[in-house]
């Protein structure tokens, strides 16, 4: 049965990294009539970040988080035999890397609930440790292992993240 399992989670996998950017466009056009002009004419850029920075969590989780926490979670048994297999390592890499994507969506969200009122950047610079606490938690939960090396490998670019959409909802102000 794992050859066919493999199979599946690998089309899993890719049909959402085919599919993500036609589900933000349908998500987008199903909102549009809702939105001013204004925010309807930067749609498309919003889509075209959303996809790039999408894309760019793929690649993180990848090419960094992936082969720390492989390398990690072999070391914690070190003493025992891996009895390794496809389906569980092709379902843990492709929660990592849809993780890796979902979380590198920080700067688009925050500057979503800016811009909507929702938040204001006044507040979230005073509550910065509250913040960081949050991505944290949300990097504990994102990553499949239960690894704190992998939590801070995807908490770090989630900062810097937080901290570029900061300057880009000052600079939008």
């Amino acid at each position: 049965m794992e050859p066919f399992l493999v199979n599946v989670k690998i089309s899993f996998f890719c049909a959402i990294i085919t599919v993500s950017p036609l589900l933000a466009y349908q998500i987008a056009v199903f909102v549009s009539p809702a939105v001013t002009q204004k925010i309807r004419k930067y749609m498309a850029v919003i889509l075209i970040l959303f996809f790039i920075l999408f894309a760019g969590g793929f690649f993180f989780a990848y090419r960094f988080l992936v082969p720390i926490s492989i390398r990690w979670l072999m070391n914690q048994g070190a003493s025992l035999k891996a009895n390794l297999s496809v389906t569980k390592y092709i379902s843990f890499v492709g929660w990592f890397m849809f993780g890796g994507g979902v979380a590198f969506e920080t700067p688009l969200v925050l500057l979503f609930l800016i811009k909507a009122g929702i938040l204001k950047v006044a507040t979230l610079r005073r509550q910065w440790r509250i913040v960081y606490i949050t991505i944290l938690l949300l990097s504990a939960v994102i990553t499949p292992d239960w690894s704190p090396v992998t939590m801070f490998v995807l908490a770090v670019p989630m900062v810097l993240l937080y901290e570029l959409s900061m300057i880009l909802a000052r600079l939008f102000k």
